[in-house]
């Protein structure tokens, strides 16, 4: 059985797939609760790309060294070592140094270039955001 579509994404999931911008760009998800990751997981395999997920700063370091994502979305309220650690690392990996990254959590500082989601924002918001980013 499918699941539900999510709300709040139609309109702009619909248009998405009518211009066929996606071309299976992989995003790593990383958010510490775990219905947010499923939401934003669902929302975003539904517009088109391939997603992995992390709930911590170190597996998705791990992850992102191992799938090196087009995109990813990161959540800075994680448990130890955080969210503005694993930032910091990502900026200074060789690999993962260019890869853009959107917060979807604002509490941290962070350069203005840095795209930044209030948390209670609707997930069409965030796939907004990283279909901008990677077109």
């Amino acid at each position: 059985m499918a699941p539900p579509p999510v709300e709040g994404a139609g309109p702009f999931l619909q248009l998405l797939r009518l211009r066929g911008t996606m071309n299976r760009q992989h995003i790593l998800l990383v958010d510490k609760d775990p219905e947010v990751r499923a939401l934003l997981s669902q929302m975003l395999a539904e517009a088109g790309y391939s997603v992995s997920t992390a709930h911590d700063a170190l597996s998705a370091l791990d992850t992102a060294r191992k799938s090196r994502p087009d995109c990813i979305s990161l959540d800075m309220d994680l448990p130890t070592p955080g969210g503005t650690i694993l930032y910091a690392r990502l900026r200074r990996d060789e690999t993962l140094r260019h890869t853009p990254v959107v917060v979807h959590n604002g509490c941290a500082r962070l350069p203005n270039s840095v795209p930044t989601i209030a948390r209670a924002c609707c997930p069409a918001s965030l796939l907004e955001t990283v279909t901008r980013i990677l077109t």
